[in-house]
């Protein structure tokens, strides 16, 4: 957005409008997809949460009964729609709504997976944070979530209540937090530092305001080392002109 904030002192100012996260991420899902797995290694530790078949009958009832306790369960996820995204000045964070895919696949005694459950989670609101890392690339992050609708679209486990799933999905919020934020290391922009090889960008300011978020950063001039010895041990040449006149090469 071509615009100039008069009360920051950055040099070099951007402004992203809602409309343009949202062009992104609805080009990333197109091209790359939003496809993944979680198992129980995967899991970051400590969750008071396990990918298997006793931890979910909490929110799944039948899998136990179904399919035995202890068994691991494989989750795959994709990612649908992720985007209208919302910003208000003075805040630090905006909000997005998504909707994903998920399906839960219990692990056999002869090696293959079995589909248990299979849901749409659709309307979910999301606080999301954009940072950026030491390695300058900018990052999603998710800070809370609340899911508004459940669809069953299989269930090997018997009949599934959409709004006992919701209910109890909500109530755990840090873990789907968690997880969210595990698929979202996926989405990130790296961040151009070195500038023509003279200046370097050290840090990047992110504010939200209404409709857009500025990001600005003022570049560091960066001398290259000049190499005296080299220029010290290059040869001279002398050559003589048909003029006369003496040229150093």
């Amino acid at each position: 957005m071509p615009y100039r904030n008069m009360t920051h002192l950055d040099t070099m100012q951007t402004f992203i409008s809602m409309q343009s996260l949202d062009s992104f991420f609805e080009s990333y899902l197109d091209v790359l997809g939003g496809q993944g797995w979680f198992n129980e290694t995967a899991l970051p530790q400590p969750l008071d949460f396990g990918l298997n078949t006793q931890d979910l009958n909490i929110m799944l009832p039948g899998m136990v009964s179904t399919f035995g306790k202890n068994r691991q369960v494989k989750l795959e996820y994709e990612v649908l729609y992720f985007g209208d995204f919302r910003s208000k000045y003075a805040k630090d964070y905006m909000i997005a709504s998504s909707t994903v895919n998920v399906r839960f696949w219990v692990e056999m005694d002869d090696g293959h997976d079995e589909l248990a459950v299979d849901l749409n989670l659709y309307n979910i609101t999301n606080k999301i944070a954009l940072t950026v890392d030491p390695e300058f690339n900018l990052r999603a992050s998710l800070r809370e979530f609340r899911l508004h609708g459940v669809e069953v679209a299989h269930s090997a486990i018997g009949l599934l209540n959409p709004n006992t799933i919701r209910l109890k999905l909500n109530t755990v919020n840090s873990v789907v937090t968690t997880l969210a934020n595990l698929m979202l290391e996926n989405f990130s922009v790296p961040i151009p530092r070195n500038i023509a090889g003279l200046f370097e960008l050290d840090n990047l300011n992110i504010e939200y305001f209404d409709g857009y978020i500025y990001a600005g950063a003022t570049p560091m001039f960066k001398p290259q080392p000049f190499d005296f010895q080299q220029l010290i041990e290059k040869p001279v040449r002398s050559a003589i002109s048909p003029a006369g006149f003496n040229f150093l090469q």
